[in-house]
């Protein structure tokens, strides 16, 4: 039996197959500085939630809304204890938000179905980032959120998947989660609201008339640096005030965004009001955060956000003032049953023969708006985290004019690859019945290891209509583990690939790596420090039986991740 360093206590994320057993990064950018967890922000990150927002629909007053006193509070519905709704150590705020606004207007919306306790899960997603190119501690936007759920088709309730990547790194494989029961849907509309104005009556009454029609809203806070997080935190949680105590963010308007000392933003949901007093001071929305419950002093996760405040605040840098209060709509068509859009999914790597390995994806349909009226080339993309662990890598199947022929007929257009190149292609896309179909064969033997049916499946077609012009993405479709081994849908097929499964038990201060490989075979123990990402063989286990168990007594080194590989 070969023994190496461990210890129990460092995340061990299981993603299974050829590429091994692996951690994502440790918690690295989110919170290196601050008490809590936010998206820091970068120039991309910024752009793209400018050009989400420009993208969206603009909410409309609705004509002779008279806004009178009162209050609402839509947080019932979400029927959580508050104090699991704790991020973390990561940037997924955005995942938590949106997910609370999701869950709730389920409830609203389904209210025959039984409640989901602590609503829909936010682990699901996160358990799956590498579907949209996202990670615990990259953040995300409203697009990255749409684009995720609806790619899937439905959410899961909390109790499939609990919250468990508060350390910064998942420690949920998608592998582990079941898919039933679930919650169907088929789409996701953000919206938003015109409330960056210096009208404060006028944003008032917008977010009072959406929260009286029993919808919750989505809120983005951004503040240009540490200092003025820190004035936030210290307000949540470490000033001893409860949550009757009423902030006015708008201390930040003005201020330069440096996104290097700690600039960001934060998003979270508007789930009330209370106006009522005679003092218009004393009015503030019902701000729900994911920072936990403040040891107590939040016991329902919330705060009071001044409600008579400077709508217009804005903080700015090299690129144009941007708002520090967003609000927004999330409008979900929820359905009763998943409908992927894929007629049929049948994968199969599991061999070392590359003229035994294919891909087949059948009736793949996108919207009308998107048939394209000409074909240059066209790339089939399966998205995956790389073996590196701080970066997400693509695999790409590409159907160009250099490597193969493109005809056209009343079917639409078509491709193959020409004879002898390797794996070899067929796309037909049908721009009037809104379908893709797609084979590949003599898929290489390294494809085994890196398409991998533990995290899912994911894959987007873009097309070029002409040489020098932009592609246009035709939708991307997801597909998790659960559904590809345990038949979430009996016409989707997937053999598993030639790959060991690998299980953590601990035993007091040490743990033990059981491997259940083929016997024959030799696995690779490998290790990574948690900052450098240099993995090191630790030990070579041949499989002399089905199952072998290697003792891994704990290291000095905490900060260490683990993996398997298939030699």
């Amino acid at each position: 039996m070969t023994t190496l360093n461990f210890n129990p206590q460092t995340l061990f994320r299981t993603l299974l197959g050829g590429l091994g057993c692996s951690a994502l990064l440790a918690p690295l950018a989110a919170t290196a500085a601050l008490d809590y967890g936010i998206m820091h922000g970068n120039t991309h990150q910024q752009a793209q939630w400018q050009a989400d927002l420009a993208a969206m629909p603009v909410y409309q007053l609705p004509p002779g809304y008279a806004g009178s006193p009162g209050s609402v509070n839509l947080l019932p519905h979400l029927h959580d204890d508050p104090i699991t709704r704790d991020q973390g150590d990561t940037g997924t705020c955005w995942l938590w938000g949106f997910t609370a606004v999701l869950s709730i207007d389920y409830d609203v919306q389904r209210g025959d179905a039984p409640a989901l306790t602590n609503g829909l899960s936010v682990e699901f997603a996160a358990a799956n980032l590498s579907f949209v190119n996202s990670s615990l501690q990259s953040g995300g936007s409203p697009e990255t959120f749409k684009h995720f759920y609806e790619a899937v088709g439905f959410a899961l309730p909390w109790t499939n998947a609990i919250w468990t990547d508060g350390s910064g790194c998942n420690k949920t494989p998608s592998a582990w989660i079941t898919t039933q029961p679930n919650c169907p849907l088929s789409q996701v509309t953000f919206t938003q609201l015109p409330t960056w104005t210096n009208d404060p009556q006028f944003a008032i009454a917008t977010i009072k008339s959406v929260l009286d029609a029993g919808k919750p809203l989505w809120f983005n806070l951004s503040l240009a640096d540490e200092t003025d997080w820190r004035i936030f935190m210290a307000y949540w949680g470490k000033s001893n005030l409860t949550e009757d105590a009423i902030i006015d963010l708008a201390y930040g308007a003005g201020h330069m965004l440096v996104f290097e000392q700690g600039g960001g933003s934060h998003t979270m949901a508007c789930v009330g009001y209370n106006d009522t007093d005679p003092n218009p001071t004393n009015h503030y929305w019902i701000i729900l955060n994911s920072w936990g419950t403040a040891g107590g002093l939040r016991p329902n996760a919330v705060f009071h956000m001044a409600m008579n405040t400077q709508y217009d605040a804005s903080i700015t840098n090299s690129m144009k003032p941007y708002p520090m209060f967003v609000f927004g709509i999330m409008d979900t068509v929820w359905s009763d049953k998943v409908h992927k859009g894929v007629a049929s999914l049948a994968v199969n790597l599991q061999t070392t023969n590359p003229g035994a390995n294919t891909i087949q994806i059948s009736g793949a349909s996108f919207a009308p708006a998107l048939a394209p009226t000409n074909a240059y080339s066209a790339i089939l993309t399966f998205m995956k985290p790389t073996d590196d662990i701080f970066h997400f890598d693509n695999q790409a199947f590409s159907c160009g004019p250099a490597n193969g022929t493109w005809t056209r007929d009343t079917n639409g257009f078509h491709y193959l690859s020409n004879g002898g190149v390797v794996p070899s292609l067929q796309l037909d896309i049908n721009p009037v019945a809104c379908t893709w179909s797609f084979v590949a064969t003599k898929v290489s033997g390294a494809l085994n290891r890196y398409i991998d049916s533990h995290y899912g499946l994911a894959f987007n077609l873009a097309v070029q209509q002409v040489s020098d012009g932009d592609s246009s993405d035709l939708g991307l479709r997801a597909f998790v583990y659960d559904e590809l081994v345990n038949g979430g849908s009996s016409q989707y097929t997937w053999a598993a690939p030639d790959s060991p499964s690998l299980s953590l038990s601990l035993k007091g201060t040490q743990g033990v790596l059981r491997i259940a490989g083929e016997t024959g075979r030799t696995y690779q123990v490998q290790q990574a420090g948690a900052l450098d990402g240099t993995w090191s063989v630790q030990a070579t286990v041949p499989m002399t039986q089905p199952v072998e168990d290697v003792p891994l007594p704990a290291p000095a080194d905490t900060n260490r991740f683990w993996r398997i590989k298939a030699r």
